[in-house]
């Protein structure tokens, strides 16, 4: 992931980790909350699926919710997640589901 993905979006100050406002120029101003986010890695060794659970906080008159806004999200958290693996790992809670 490129540092570049960090300039589209910001927390929203004063509020709790996951409240994000969207920066990028096409969804600019939308307010998302973003729960539960799970990675399964059960397919093949090379790739994972990410899915996340998010609440649209404000939307910008114009703006339409999208696949294109959901694919910027997903790459904002993963941005997010990144991060903070790096920064603090340790912040992270993981949950592994797997039956063996």
């Amino acid at each position: 992931m490129t540092t570049k993905i960090k300039t589209k979006y910001r927390n929203i100050e004063g509020q709790e980790d996951g409240h994000l406002r969207i920066l990028d120029e096409k969804f600019k101003g939308v307010a998302v909350s973003v729960g539960k986010v799970s990675i399964d890695g059960s397919g093949d060794e090379e790739s994972a699926t990410l899915s996340y659970d998010y609440d649209i906080l404000e939307v910008p008159e114009g703006i339409e919710i999208n696949e294109e806004f959901n694919q910027l999200l997903g790459d904002i958290i993963v941005d997010m997640l990144e991060t903070k693996l790096k920064d603090n790992p340790g912040s992270l809670r993981f949950n592994d589901n797997s039956e063996n």
